[in-house]
């Protein structure tokens, strides 16, 4: 499996699966000790979906590159998102709105016409309140916060195979 440094993005495959923090400390030490791809024993991965699977095809996580090791250098932000921050860090773990956010770094976009200024705030508050106001979502995929019916928003990235969204 090629996996270019950078900064990982892990999904669990169901909610049923491995924990957040045992995907992280796995994939941790699979970049540290397996780079011959020779998992230890349960641990299987299919290359093409960059996920590892532990026994069953439904217990396991998958990765997919969410910025280069110098962040900005890949797709992110796109057109129309404006990169405020990769050194936004919280400092207790929260849940809004179905999205566990682990304490950690993380970099903060801001969407659809909100200034960064706009995005920190509403970041601040969601995660020191463990509340997200009736008229904002939640995408615990993508760690995207929007006004409900617009694109007004932000997205949080983790840094860190140690701060990875679950949801």
């Amino acid at each position: 499996m090629s996996l270019p440094a950078g900064n990982y993005r892990i999904t669990r495959l169901t909610s049923g699966s491995v924990s957040c923090p045992t995907a992280s400390v796995q994939f941790a030490y699979f970049l540290d000790h397996d780079s011959a791809g020779n998992l230890p024993y349960p641990w299987k991965m299919n290359t093409a979906t960059k996920t590892f699977y532990r026994g069953s095809a439904n217990n396991g996580f998958r990765v997919k590159l969410i910025s280069t090791a110098g962040f900005g250098a890949s797709r992110y932000p796109a057109p129309g998102e404006d990169s405020c921050t990769s050194n936004y860090k919280v400092n207790y773990g929260a849940n809004v709105g179905g999205l566990d956010i682990p304490a950690g770094p993380y970099a903060i976009t801001a969407l659809g016409g909100a200034t960064c200024a706009q995005a920190i705030a509403a970041a601040n508050s969601f995660i020191a309140s463990d509340w997200l106001p009736g008229h904002w979502t939640a995408n615990t995929e993508t760690g995207t916060f929007r006004r409900r019916g617009s694109s007004y928003g932000f997205r949080l990235d983790p840094l860190f195979a140690s701060s990875a969204f679950t949801g």
